[in-house]
């Protein structure tokens, strides 16, 4: 009995059987913005089984031939979309689990030259290895300055823990652009100054800890902008348990 219950305290500390949830571990974005028919982002010391969220934008709505990574048994998937009809922008998430540790180069390539491109890479631990979950994003015209006017359509999530990233850019405006409420910015498209609260394009992310609607919101200084914001959400592992029998 004595062996038993020594036994079910070492394997209530290891860390494998339980979940630490989701946690945001580097970022990087493309150094250049110069448009053209292609993007890349390098990203290094990645970890096995991390996940992979690749955002872009660009300036004339170019569709993407697809995405692909220096590791080539890491394979990628499109998870969300946006055309802005007005703007002229594309807003895209993309996403993969790590399956090779080290150096990934992640590389977008479109159907035709763009005037302006910009990209993002970021890397997650604790993400369960499944589909993300999209959700349509949407154009504002003149939003405001209130707080969080700048916003994605909404959805509901459905396990505790899930991460949900957001992606925004603005057109034909001066604002600069802070994350919404909630959320913590991880980079921004466009400047090497990474989040101080002068950039008109950000990628950012929150960790909603119970299941409830959401959507990815931003706040701008300046009032008769175009922006384009887009939303993905991913689930996290599950705890797992274990039932030991103790006898006499």
């Amino acid at each position: 009995m004595i062996l038993r219950l020594l036994l079910a305290l070492v394997l209530t500390a290891i860390p494998s059987l339980a979940s630490a949830g989701i946690a945001y571990v580097q970022g990087a974005r493309d150094s250049t913005h110069a448009g053209g028919s292609t993007d890349a982002v390098t990203l290094n010391n990645v970890q096995v089984g991390s996940l992979l969220v690749f955002t872009n934008i660009n300036s004339n709505a170019q569709t993407t031939s697809g995405v692909a990574d220096s590791e080539s048994t890491t394979t990628w998937a499109q998870c969300t979309e946006l055309a802005g009809p007005t703007s002229g922008y594309r807003n895209k998430i993309w996403w993969a689990i790590a399956k090779i540790a080290g150096t990934h180069t992640v590389t977008i390539t479109f159907s035709a030259g763009t005037v302006e491109s910009a990209s993002a890479l970021m890397e997650y631990t604790g993400a369960r290895t499944v589909a993300c979950n999209a959700v349509d994003g949407q154009e504002q015209t003149n939003p405001g300055t209130g707080a969080n006017a700048i916003t994605s359509t909404a959805q509901t999530t459905t396990e505790a823990g899930e991460l949900v990233v957001g992606s925004t850019a603005e057109a034909g405006g001066t604002g600069d652009v802070t994350a919404g409420t909630g959320f913590t910015c991880r980079l921004s498209y466009f400047e090497a100054s990474p989040c101080d609260g002068t950039h008109d394009a950000l990628v950012f992310d929150l960790i909603q800890t119970t299941p409830a609607s959401v959507a990815a919101t931003a706040t701008t200084t300046d009032a008769t902008a175009l922006y384009t914001t887009v939303m993905a959400t991913f689930v996290a592992h599950r705890p797992r348990s274990m039932t030991l029998g103790v006898g006499n």
